[in-house]
């Protein structure tokens, strides 16, 4: 049976215009302006999201 990315160790990086992406742990370090969101449950992602997404709604370009 094969492994999920996030047991294989990944972690589930997100940008702040709540674009998502899954990291290889030896390159996490790179990812310095992502926010760590792999171990919120479903709720606190929801949340996490849509707060990112009515954010940046209300950015000036």
């Amino acid at each position: 049976m094969a492994l999920s990315l996030q047991d294989q160790g990944y972690r589930l990086l997100v940008t702040s215009d709540a674009i998502a992406r899954w990291v290889h742990p030896l390159e996490v370090s790179n990812y310095t302006d992502f926010t760590d969101c792999t171990d919120l449950n479903d709720s606190q992602f929801e949340s996490f999201i849509l707060n990112k997404l009515s954010a940046n709604v209300y950015q000036v370009q």
